[in-house]
């Protein structure tokens, strides 16, 4: 039923990205996740024979216990990915202990393709330290992951990432994700940053042939639009090469996120929208079971992505891309889910 978890370490993080989901939460050092928290729901994922659990943030490498995190995770013989900046691993020693630890992979978020940009969208400047930390994950062989996201800052040089990742990291794979809004509290939408879906579609599907040519065809699109928008026969083209992924766990319902606190999350964008609590709500399997079954939760998931437009009710490939992520269209899901 469940396949994945994401834990959410802390909200600490030394980059300010414009567009990021949890700007809300003001970074505050004091929402971080207690260690007993942590050993706590990795022991319930195990109940629930979660596949792979997801360490995000704020900047996860951050938490002060974040190596015994690894280890218990380990223990239990669960799959981890660590959601990051990166910025840390420019510690040769840091990233020694992760090769040491085998804990599984990095999901590296390249922010920037060059030193003024990095500064403009962080608000640090730290581009040589990343390029560092690109160094000493290829020095180490750790498992790894890249990805950027398409923003109003990126999306007029994104052959420049894939450019920076054929020199910095040959042989590895790009992933482009779409940016989201950011939603605060009660209903606060934050667009600045979120390329209209016209530009977008029009600019990557011109881009892609380069895209993919530069990385030798290690290049995917995290598709979260309404496969419609697209270019006709751009997404097929995808799909045939492998370089598409879409949807999200709301879709499938076999994901969950905790807070820093242990409050259970539809989506980490919607920080002040918990639906549950660990602890209170459930704790153990059966408990949970019940509570994930209740006919009432259910309703609320499927408003999340009730038919957005008219022609998504007829549409082939809706379950597929679900009329695209409901943040894009987060007006009409919070005045049904309210």
């Amino acid at each position: 039923m469940i396949t994945g978890m994401w834990l959410t370490l802390n909200r600490a993080c030394n980059f300010r990205c414009p567009w990021c989901y949890a700007q809300n939460t003001e970074y505050e050092k004091n929402k971080t996740m207690s260690l007993d928290l942590a050993q706590q729901l990795i022991k319930f994922a195990k109940l629930m024979d979660v596949k792979t659990i997801l360490l995000i943030g704020g900047e996860p490498t951050y938490h002060p216990h974040i190596i015994e995190i690894l280890e218990l995770i380990k223990r239990q013989k669960i799959y981890t990915t660590i959601v990051t900046n990166g910025y840390r691993l420019h510690d040769k020693n840091f990233a020694k202990e992760l090769k040491n630890l085998n804990h599984g992979a990095l999901g590296f978020s390249i922010k920037a393709a060059n030193r003024e940009q990095h500064k403009e969208l962080t608000g640090t400047d730290t581009f040589e330290e990343i390029l560092e930390a690109m160094a000493n994950i290829r020095e180490a062989k750790l498992k790894v992951g890249y990805t950027t996201v398409i923003s109003r800052g990126t999306i007029d040089n994104l052959e420049e990432f894939a450019y920076m990742l054929k020199k910095h990291a040959p042989g590895k794979s790009l992933r482009y994700s779409l940016c989201n809004p950011a939603i605060s509290n009660p209903g606060i939408i934050n667009r600045d940053y979120v390329v209209p879906a016209k530009e977008i579609t029009r600019k990557v599907a011109a881009k892609w042939g380069l895209l993919s040519e530069i990385l030798e065809c290690r290049v995917r699109l995290e598709q979260s639009l309404p496969q419609c928008v697209w270019p006709v026969g751009f997404i097929d083209m995808l799909k045939k090469k492998k370089q598409v992924s879409f949807g999200c766990h709301i879709m499938s319902r076999k994901g969950m996120i905790f807070d820093t606190e242990g409050k259970l999350l539809v989506c980490n964008s919607l920080t002040d929208y918990p639906i549950a609590e660990f602890g209170k709500t459930f704790d153990d399997k059966e408990s949970f079971e019940k509570f994930w079954e209740n006919e009432e939760l259910k309703d609320l998931y499927k408003k999340f992505y009730e038919y957005p437009m008219l022609k998504c009710e007829t549409c082939d490939v809706y379950s597929e891309c679900g009329g695209g992520c409901p943040l894009k269209h987060f007006e009409k899901v919070n005045s049904k889910v309210k």
